[in-house]
């Protein structure tokens, strides 16, 4: 991997209510990718950037297997990926 740039996923939480709205959201997010990870035995670390949520991959093969492998038919935002 590129050690000048990091390998992102981004999913967009809801504004307004005081936050409670995109708190909930990313609470529901993170359950969801935490299993995920159990299962694939995949370290994924989290960072909250606004009403943003961030997704971090230790190497492009496992951001590779989470975009073809996670489902996301849940209800929540579509996931894009970001170069930093």
């Amino acid at each position: 991997m590129d050690r000048t740039k990091r390998r992102y996923i981004r999913f967009n939480l809801p504004t307004g209510g005081g936050g409670m709205p995109a708190q909930m959201h990313r609470g529901r997010i993170t359950n969801a990718v935490n299993k995920w990870s159990n299962t694939y035995d995949i370290d994924v670390s989290f960072n909250t950037v606004g009403y943003e949520l961030h997704l971090s991959f230790q190497s492009d093969p496992e951001l590779a297997q989470f975009i073809l492998t996670f489902d996301e038919d849940l209800g929540f935002t579509k996931f894009k990926t970001i170069e930093m």
